[in-house]
């Protein structure tokens, strides 16, 4: 198995298709099944970011269900209150946390419509 990084071009593929296009994720996945957790280096940011900041649900548990470790912009965006308690129970600050393109947690709760997630983040947050 090798260890290189799959190429900047392929990952761009994924990252690109994670914003929008279940299909294209799941056959990117399953040809290179390496681009899972790996960054585009342009924009600092993984797949599983971009399904987050654009809400896409479907694409986002699809990652996670292939191995893509949960991070509490994701689990914000879903509306899973209890992950979000668990991360900010670990560390408080992730209520300021900012995912792809810099683009606020609060952003992220939003998208997913359950206000028991804002308001755990309204509760910690560092205005």
């Amino acid at each position: 198995m090798s260890t290189q990084s799959p190429p900047q071009e392929l990952v761009e593929q994924f990252v690109i298709s994670a914003h929008f296009n279940l299909a294209r994720v799941k056959e990117l996945y399953e040809q290179h099944p390496e681009l899972l957790n790996v960054k585009w280096e342009k924009f600092d940011e993984s797949a599983l970011a971009a399904a987050s900041h654009t809400g896409q649900r479907a694409i986002a548990k699809y990652l996670l269900a292939k191995g893509a470790p949960m991070v509490v912009c994701t689990a914000a965006m879903l509306g899973d209150a209890g992950a979000v308690t668990f991360f900010l129970q670990d560390d408080p600050s992730l209520a300021n946390a900012r995912g792809a393109h810099d683009i606020p947690i609060m952003f992220h709760a939003a998208m997913s419509g359950q206000t028991d997630v804002t308001e755990l983040l309204l509760e910690l947050l560092q205005w």
